[in-house]
């Protein structure tokens, strides 16, 4: 547990979500082809069920713990993956957003027994793409399901129509003729509202493992134009899940929901209370928690 930012972040959880010696994650190295994959591995002797949970942009798999160590509490095993370019996953060569969901549905099937996925921001259309490609998957779910090209959704993201044309217009002068060029993530995005704390926001803001983080050209562009592997309105596989924060100051709620709405498979959905983009209030974080199980233990009843 050496990642200062994370544990300063600690003190702005619910105190029942904080590290404890019983709580802590195990580090694990993952491996896929190019990539070497940080993992959060939060494991009880005997789990549940296994849940695959997906970082938003300008995160990593750290700032998960508030919800992986109550349902580590809860008897269930959390995964959380450093996605590429964040945390402390590292890799070789020019990275496409397809390649992202390839490594996520690879990891998810490496565990050889039907999982959960779950997502945060836009870890939850992640979540939902990877369970697509996956060879079983028993439940998505997820805070939001924005679709990437929305261009809502993509303004909302850069905080604003002046800094969306900046990217827009240096991503089509340059993802082709040097995809592997990089650009600060906080030159595409204002983080300022991640969390409704803002001081909170301030430690994802500056922490060079998230939001301080650089991108590569060619995968904020396929990010931005990325295709769904299977359409919502063909998505049948399994049940899914959008319990979306009341108060996110940073996206609309047409914007939160995204595509869940055209989903064909069986679905349902909760407000969290008082919760802004990262739920960090108590309220939401416990109105979360039990969503999240209420909606696995049907599944798994069933």
């Amino acid at each position: 547990m050496k990642d200062a930012a994370t544990l300063r972040f600690q003190s702005y959880l619910p105190k029942e979500s904080r590290f404890t010696g019983k709580t802590l994650p195990k580090e694990e190295v993952f491996s896929y082809g190019r990539f070497q994959v940080h993992i959060d591995r939060y494991s009880p002797k005997e789990p549940k069920e296994t849940v695959v949970m997906i970082h938003g942009l300008g995160q990593n798999g750290r700032y998960l713990s508030f919800i992986a160590s109550r349902l580590l509490k809860d008897g269930y095993e959390v995964i959380c993956p450093d996605l590429p370019f964040f945390g402390y996953t590292v890799h070789e060569g020019t990275v496409n957003y397809e390649d992202v969901i390839d490594l996520i549905s690879y990891l998810g099937d490496s565990l050889k027994k039907p999982v959960f996925m779950a997502g945060t921001g836009f870890g939850g259309t992640a979540a939902y793409d990877a369970a697509c490609a996956m060879k079983s998957v028993k439940g998505v779910m997820a805070t939001m399901y924005p679709d990437p090209k929305d261009l809502a959704s993509q303004v909302s993201f850069c905080g604003s129509e002046e800094r969306y044309r900046d990217v827009t217009d240096n991503l089509k002068r340059w993802q082709w003729l040097l995809p592997g060029k990089k650009i600060p993530l906080e030159d595409v995005a204002d983080f300022s509202k991640i969390t409704n704390h803002p001081d909170a926001s301030k430690i994802i803001r500056e922490d060079p493992h998230a939001g301080k983080c650089v991108l590569q050209m060619r995968y904020l562009y396929s990010l931005m134009n990325h295709e769904f592997r299977r359409k919502p309105e063909e998505f049948d596989r399994c049940p899914v899940l959008l319990a979306m924060p009341e108060d996110d100051a940073w996206f609309a709620v047409r914007e939160r929901k995204g595509f869940f709405e055209r989903i064909k498979a069986p679905k349902c959905e909760c407000v969290l209370p008082g919760a802004g983009h990262l739920p960090l209030e108590p309220e939401g974080v416990n109105a979360l928690l039990s969503a999240m199980e209420e909606f696995m233990g049907r599944i798994i009843r069933n």
